[in-house]
Parts: C-alpha cells; sequence; structure tokens
C-alpha cells in the first residue's frame, strides 16, 4: 500500500486502520484508489447513554481523550452500570438535548463549568458520596441555567437538590426546583444550601 497522510489518495489492496473508536477496513480485488476521511472518523459519535462510557469511565468521571471544551448529553440516561455520580473536574460547557438524569446526580469540582437545560430525576435514592445532593459543586465560576431538580428524598439520610460548598461566583438562574422530604427531622434536608462561598447569584428561579 502506498501510504499518505489523513485525507488523501492511498492506493491499497487490503488495509485496516485502527483510530479507537472508529475501524475503518478497506478491501479491494486489485488495487485502486481510495480517499481515507481525516481521522478518527468522518462521523461524530453523540453522547447517550449507550455511549455514556465512551467518554466517561468506570467511575464516572470524564475521561481525559475527551479534549473539546464543549459536550451535548442527547436523551435519558439511566441505568448507568456502577455509576450514580457523574464527575466535572475540569472546565466545560455541558448542554442538554433534551437530556435527562433519572437517579444520577452530578458532580462540578473544579472552576468554569458551565450547565444548562438538564433535568435531573431523583427518587429515594441516596447520593452519600456526593454530599447527599444531586447537583453538587465545589469549583468557583461555576454557571447553572434552565435546568429542572426533582428530589423525593429518602428518609433519615442527609439530602440535597442543590448543594453549592466553597464555590465563589456561583450563578443558578432560570432553575426549578422540586425537594420533597419526610424527613423526622433529625437529618438536614435542603432544596438549595449554599455554604461558605462569595457572590452567589440565585436569580429567576422556582
Amino acid at each position: 500500500a502506498e501510504l499518505g497522510t489523513n485525507g488523501v489518495s492511498w492506493t491499497i489492496n487490503s488495509y485496516v486502520i485502527d483510530s479507537g473508536d472508529y475501524n475503518y477496513v478497506l478491501n479491494d480485488s486489485t488495487p485502486l484508489e481510495k480517499t481515507i476521511p481525516e481521522l478518527p472518523g468522518a462521523e461524530p459519535v453523540n453522547l447517550t447513554n449507550d455511549t455514556f462510557f465512551k467518554f466517561f469511565d468506570e467511575d464516572g468521571i470524564l475521561r481525559e481523550s475527551y479534549t473539546d471544551d464543549e459536550l451535548v448529553f442527547h436523551g435519558l440516561f439511566e441505568n448507568l452500570t456502577g455509576v450514580n455520580t457523574i464527575i466535572i473536574d475540569r472546565p466545560i460547557t455541558l448542554i442538554s438535548d433534551n437530556a435527562v438524569l433519572n437517579n444520577i446526580a452530578i458532580s462540578i469540582i473544579d472552576d468554569g463549568v458551565k450547565l444548562s437545560g438538564f433535568t435531573f430525576n431523583a427518587d429515594h435514592v441516596e447520593f452519600n458520596a456526593n454530599g447527599g445532593a444531586v447537583v453538587y459543586v465545589s469549583g468557583s465560576d461555576v454557571e447553572i441555567d434552565n435546568v429542572i431538580v426533582n428530589y423525593d428524598a429518602p428518609g433519615e439520610v442527609e439530602a440535597i437538590a442543590v448543594y453549592v460548598n466553597a464555590a465563589d461566583n456561583f450563578a443558578l438562574t432560570n432553575s426549578e426546583i422540586s425537594f420533597v422530604s419526610t424527613n423526622p427531622g433529625n437529618k438536614h434536608n435542603y432544596g438549595l444550601k449554599v455554604r461558605n462561598s462569595e457572590t452567589a447569584v440565585i436569580d429567576n428561579n422556582i
């Protein structure tokens, strides 16, 4: 085979290109010109429930191999094996394409993250490893906009819909929190808890 660079013509009989998420297999009985698209592939891989682990590892942490500054979640997310909390540990913009997360929390632990358009539904699920929260924020300069959090909290646990902890310049706007608790009173339960954080903007929410 006469090998060239991405996007140019290659003369080949049979060749397999492995770029990780994409495999190109080209077979011909006689040599001829083929044009190979730019690697790692001409078609994007969408983040859906089925492709979640292409973008996040088994602990729910965003993979280092994903280097874009924007990530779009598509559709319904639930029953992710071994993961009930998504962890965002770098500055990135998270966008929803009708994204609904059922019994899955999110932990934003780095600065400069933007989250918009998501719906979180949690029904009697405890998120102890996430500070008891469906949405936990410990990074500064985090913006959450147009988000819905529905949390029917279990009893006898610390439960919080949105928990902001030591996160300066936090903003929660145009969002809705529905928090239901039957806790008898010996545990703390909050729809929204903001502590040790300077210059928080909480505006136009329900």
